[in-house]
């Protein structure tokens, strides 16, 4: 059954053309309303191209949301070569906006991995991925932590374990360093009292 429905995107550069409820999951059909440009040279010289459908999984509404982009491709004039535009809300090349790979990562601070895939509906090496890369992100603390959260994780298969120092009541990852042995947790809470 599909049912139209209205959905406040809320994401800068993108306009709602329509959108509906088909299989519990809610169809957002975008288009960009950033001006098109070569990523090349960057000049503003372009013809179109051409257009693909891009598939992008975003934060639920109550259901699953999934935007359906025609993302156009660009031939630059300047340069002689072809691009498709791009757009600062998706999560570098991936298939995900970046604010559901923000949520991805923050639940996974508070959360298993296994319990935050089944919840929000991706995979569990999603979630892995989502928390790898906001991890690893350089983070700056202004004021020290009430709690420290002592963690392990293993990153990689074989077991390549590592020390995760978090702040659990703003959900931020302070540390993570190799091994899970007393010395890697001492040496982890050293380095957190110098910051």
């Amino acid at each position: 059954m599909v049912q139209a429905i209205n959905v406040p995107l809320e994401l800068k550069g993108f306009e709602v053309i329509a959108s509906e409820l088909v299989d519990g999951v809610i169809e957002v059909e975008v288009r960009s309303t950033r001006p098109p440009a070569c990523h090349h040279c960057g000049s503003i010289d372009v013809v179109g191209h051409g257009r693909n459908l891009r598939l992008i999984r975003d934060r639920a509404c109550g259901y699953p949301t999934v935007l359906r982009w025609l993302q156009r491709r660009h031939l630059c004039r300047d340069c002689g070569r072809t691009c498709r535009e791009r757009h600062p809300a998706l999560a570098a090349g991936r298939s995900v906006t970046e604010r559901l790979h923000r949520r991805l990562f923050e639940r996974a601070c508070r959360e298993p991995f296994t319990d935050v895939a089944a919840s929000e509906g991706v995979s569990f090496y999603r979630v892995v991925e989502a928390f790898d890369a906001h991890a690893s992100a350089p983070r700056s603390v202004d004021i020290a932590p009430r709690v420290v959260s002592l963690d392990e994780s293993a990153f990689k298969k074989r077991h390549s374990y590592h020390t995760v120092l978090s702040d659990p009541e703003r959900g931020v990852i302070l540390d993570a360093v190799p091994g899970r042995h007393k010395g890697a947790a001492v040496g982890a809470l050293l380095r957190l009292d110098d910051h």
